[in-house]
C-alpha cells in the first residue's frame, strides 16, 4: 500500500463521522454539523482528504426489483412445505387469471431471474418455476409474482460517496463539466445465493485523495449513490419530503437496502462510518505563518 502523507509534514488530521451524528436527513443523504476550527488548523490552504468508509451489515441483493414502490402484481403464500432444494415446483392456492406464464417470481429459495413457465388452479394449485429451488420454502411464506415491466434489474455491488464541503475541489467531473465533489467508490463483500447479508465498504487509498481548500462551512452534506443505472430507483429521501423515484434510467439512485425477500427497496441504507484523513499540502501554508 503506498504512503500518500506529505513528507513535509509530521501529523495528519481525521474525521471520524457517524450517519447516527446527522443532525438531519437520512443515512444516504445526511447533513452534518462540522466545527472545522475545533480540529483542522488554518494556516494551511489545501489539504489532501483520503478516506476509509464500512457500512453494517445489511441485505444489499442483487436482483429483480420493482421501479415503483407499490406496483407489486400479486402474492400467495405455499399451501405445503417445499422440503427439497431442486424442486421446479411449488404448491399454493391459486385462482384463475392472477398469475401468467412469464410472472417473476421472488421468494427466499426461488433464484433472482426465476419466472412462471406454467401454472394449475385450484386449493393446491401448483406453479413450475424456470429453475429449481434452492434451499426449502416452508408452508405460509410468502411468494410474490412480477409483471417484467414492473421491475428492473438491479445490483448493489458498488456506490459512490459524495460530499460537499462547500470549498474548491480540485478534480473534475465529466458528468457535470464542473470540480467533482465525488469523494470515492465504495464496493459489496461477497455475495452469494444462499447469503445475501453483507456490507459496502473501501479501505484506506482505495481511492485517490482528492484535493480541497480548507472547508469554511460548519454543515456538510454527504450523499451515497448506488453506481447501478436503473429506473425507479430512490432519486431522494429526505426527512421532511420522503422518498422521490426516478422515472428514467439514471445512476444519481441513491444507495438502499432492500427487504429480506429481494422484492423491494429498503427506505435507506444501514449506518455507515467513515474516518476522512486530512493532509496539509505544504506548499499551500500562508505566508503569515511561516516562521521568521
Amino acid at each position: 500500500m503506498a504512503i500518500i502523507v506529505d513528507s513535509y509534514n509530521d501529523a495528519t488530521y481525521t474525521l471520524v463521522m457517524n450517519s447516527n451524528d446527522k443532525i438531519s436527513g437520512t443515512n444516504n443523504n445526511a447533513i452534518f454539523d462540522i466545527n472545522w476550527s475545533d480540529f483542522l488548523p488554518v494556516e494551511y490552504e489545501r489539504y489532501k482528504m483520503a478516506f476509509t468508509f464500512q457500512t453494517t451489515g445489511g441485505y444489499y441483493a442483487d436482483g429483480s426489483y420493482l421501479k415503483i414502490a407499490g406496483t407489486a402484481s400479486s402474492g400467495f403464500t405455499t399451501t405445503r412445505t417445499v422440503t427439497n432444494a431442486g424442486s421446479s415446483t411449488i404448491n399454493v392456492g391459486i385462482s384463475t387469471g392472477v398469475v401468467t406464464v412469464g410472472m417473476l417470481v421472488s421468494c427466499f429459495g426461488v433464484l433472482s431471474g426465476t419466472t412462471v413457465i406454467a401454472y394449475t388452479t385450484g386449493a393446491s394449485g401448483v406453479i413450475t418455476l424456470s429453475q429449481p429451488t434452492y434451499a426449502g420454502i416452508v408452508n405460509s411464506t410468502l411468494i410474490t409474482y412480477y409483471y417484467t415491466t414492473d421491475v428492473n434489474n438491479v445490483n448493489f455491488s458498488a456506490g459512490r460517496i459524495a460530499m460537499s464541503t462547500g470549498t474548491r475541489s480540485y478534480s473534475f467531473d465529466t458528468a457535470t463539466k464542473a470540480p467533482s465533489i465525488n469523494l470515492g467508490i465504495i464496493q459489496r463483500d461477497i455475495q452469494t445465493s444462499q447469503t445475501k447479508s453483507n456490507t459496502l465498504s473501501s479501505f484506506y487509498c482505495q481511492n485517490p485523495p482528492r484535493t480541497i481548500n480548507r472547508p469554511n462551512q460548519n454543515q456538510v452534506t454527504v450523499t451515497i449513490y448506488n453506481n447501478c443505472v436503473f429506473q425507479g430507483g430512490t432519486l431522494s429521501n429526505t426527512a421532511w419530503t420522503g422518498a422521490t423515484f426516478s422515472t428514467t434510467p439514471t445512476n444519481a439512485n441513491l444507495l438502499t437496502d432492500s427487504t429480506s425477500n429481494g422484492s423491494a427497496y429498503s427506505a435507506d441504507m444501514t449506518p455507515w462510518t467513515m474516518l476522512i484523513e486530512f493532509i496539509p499540502v505544504a506548499n499551500s501554508k500562508t505566508k503569515k505563518y511561516y516562521d521568521v
